[in-house]
This record gives C-alpha cells, structure tokens and sequence, in this order.
C-alpha cells in the first residue's frame, strides 16, 4: 500500500499529489539544476510530506510567501515552470543616450595620462558637465555607472619628473640592459635592498563589514616606529632584513656585513646590490669602493644604481607595501608587540618560500635562480 501523504489541508491541489513527488525525485535524481532550483524542489517536496511554509521559510531563509508561491507554481504551472530561468526586467529607459557616453569617452580620451595637469574627472564632474551640456540631471551613481560603460578606471596618476622625460627613459633602458648583462654569470646572484619605517599607530585599510556604522579600530598616539633594512632575492623570495639605528651611510655598510652573516655566499658566487639613489646609498657604495677598511664587503658583492625616480623597478618596494598591507587595521599596543610581530613575518621569509615568490621576476626579465 501507497504511503498516504500529509499536506496542508487548506490548499486543493489541482496536480495529484503523488504524481508530483514522482516529478520531483525525478528532477532532483538529475544534478544538472542550480542550488536555488534544489531549494525550490525540496521545499515543495516538504510542504507534499506535511512540513508547513513557516518553519521551511527558516529552513532556505526566505519568506512564507515564497514557498506558498513555489508550491503554487509547482501545482498549477509544472516543476519545470518552477525551475525555469526568470527573464531579467527590462527595467526603464537609461537617461545616459549612447550620444552622451561616446562624448563622454572622448573626453577622457583627450585627456591624455602621459601629459602634464591632467583634468580631474570625478562623478560629480561628470554630472555637472552632463547637466551642463544636455541638461540630463542625474546622481553619482549613475555618473560612475557610466563612466565604467566607456570604460573609465578611477585612479590616481602616478608622479613624474618635470623635466627630461627622454631621458630618464633612456636610463632605464640601460638600466635593464646593463642588469641583463651582469646576471648572464649564473654565480651572480641579485639582490634589492631599501630602507621602510613600521610606524607604531594603526594603519587605516578598507574591510567589508555588516551594518551602516562604520567599525572602530583601537591606534596608538605614539609617532615611535621599526626601522627596517630589507634585501630580498627575488629569484627565491627570499627575504633578510636589519635594524638600523638610522639611516646613514655607515649603517647602510654595517647591514651589508649583517646581510652577508644571514646569507653566507657559496664558492664562486657573489651578490649583485641593487640600490635607490638615496645619499647614504651612494656615499656607502663610495666608501665600499674606495677605502681597505671595507674590502671585506667590496670582495662579496658588487653594486647597481637604479635610474633616479624608478621606484616600480625596486621590487623591495612591493614587499614593503605588502607588509605595511598585513598591517592595516592591526593594533599594536607597544613597540615589542610590532617588532614580534614584524619578526616573526620576516623569519618566515628566510629561505626560498612562495609567500615573496615571484614579486619582480617579470619586470626584471627573470624566470628562475639560474639566469641566461
């Protein structure tokens, strides 16, 4: 004997109970239906078995009305009319005419990234020319929505030297040649190093949260900060870093002499010191090269100079914004908690990992430890 199937006794079905059940197990015995379309058929397959909409409204988090609405459709439409696709609304005509947005992308198009006093567009510059130009009155929103269709990106424009612009291209051209060059010896092992301050108060960054109030997040008052002296192999991702008393010359040459301790050179090899023209830099490299006291650090490694104003050439650069990244919204309440904490990143950095892997390979034209 056929089990007898509780429903609600305040609905008649116009589809035998029965056959519907059948209809379901069919559908859900395929696995070619969304997540969505497997809540709708179970829910009405429960409402079949005696479950009423209220508590299954818990159960898929929606509302009663919908699983009544489900159970509706099913009976009188078909399962496959509760699982079809619903076609997208066509919604009411957009103010912005594809007159105005070609307009639009001609403006931004003019406004050349490469010359000076570049124009500042914004939404709300895009709205008050659009109502100025068409008398179109629209929001924000609907300025940013459009400048995303011509394809705008809102960022900020990078910083470029004034005069000489030729010629700094050339630098670095000769820059990347001249590094081609030096790591056609396979002994000769790059390495980027640069100077970064961890500053004990919070840095500020994005999150997603719940809510309209925006969270709070505990800073210190203090202005103390870590000074750190990285070097970073980029062919491994290795990274070393030093404490400084100060940024100076002499400290520059004593970190060198730390570096080389951290990382002990095998027979035959030598490290390749890519650096920044920052004065102490230049006057420690001088100094390396030219005085007998420091022929200990001029045998284990020779220097490279970055062109002037080349900062996305120094993958150390990026490593440091990574971690002042892992940093954001991080409260330390003393500076032993963010030394610890900044050690501790570091140690996992020492030797070959895939944390740092990879940052400057591609720019640099390098693809593995071993460089043709």
């Amino acid at each position: 004997m056929a089990k007898k199937i509780k429903s609600s006794p305040r609905r008649k079905y116009q589809t035998d109970k029965q056959q519907l059940l059948e209809q379901i197990d069919a559908r859900l015995a395929n696995d070619n239906h969304t997540i969505h379309q497997h809540n709708q058929l179970m829910a009405v397959k429960q409402v079949l078995l005696g479950a009423t909409p209220s508590f299954l409204s818990k159960v898929y988090n929606v509302h009663t009305n919908t699983i009544t609405n489900w159970v509706r459709v099913a009976d009188t439409l078909g399962i496959e009319k509760l699982i079809a696709p619903r076609k997208k609304a066509g919604g009411r005509t957009s103010m912005i005419t594809e007159e105005m947005l070609e307009d639009l992308r001609q403006r931004l198009e003019e406004n050349n990234p490469l010359a000076h006093n570049v124009e500042v567009w914004d939404a709300p510059r895009v709205a008050r020319y659009l109502s100025e130009k068409y008398g179109v009155k629209c929001s924000r929103e609907t300025a940013r929505t459009a400048l995303h269709k011509v394809g705008g990106h809102y960022a900020a424009p990078r910083l470029f030297p004034s005069k000489d612009r030729e010629g700094l291209a050339q630098k670095q051209s000769e820059y990347r040649e001249e590094l081609r060059q030096r790591l056609h010896d396979p002994n000769v092992i790059p390495v980027y190093q640069d100077e970064s301050h961890l500053y004990l108060a919070t840095d500020i960054g994005r999150s997603w949260y719940i809510g309209k109030e925006r969270p709070n997040v505990r800073s210190s008052a203090s202005r103390k900060s870590k000074k750190a002296s990285g070097f970073f192999l980029p062919t491994t991702g290795e990274l070393y870093s030093t404490e400084p008393d100060w940024f100076r010359w002499d400290q520059v040459i004593e970190s060198f002499r730390e570096f080389t301790k951290m990382r002990p050179l095998q027979d035959g090899e030598k490290y390749l010191m890519i650096l920044d023209n920052a004065s102490w830099h230049v006057k420690a490299v001088k100094m390396i090269q030219t005085l007998p006291e420091y022929a200990d650090v001029r045998k284990k490694m020779d220097f490279l100079f970055l062109p002037p104003y080349s900062p996305e050439l120094n993958p150390i650069e990026r490593v440091w914004r990574r971690f002042k990244m892992w940093k954001r919204n991080v409260f330390f309440d003393s500076m032993a908690a963010l030394n610890k904490w900044f050690d501790t990143l570091v140690a996992k950095s020492r030797g070959p990992n895939s944390v740092l892997y990879g940052i400057g390979l591609s720019d640099i034209g390098l693809s593995s430890k071993k460089t043709a």
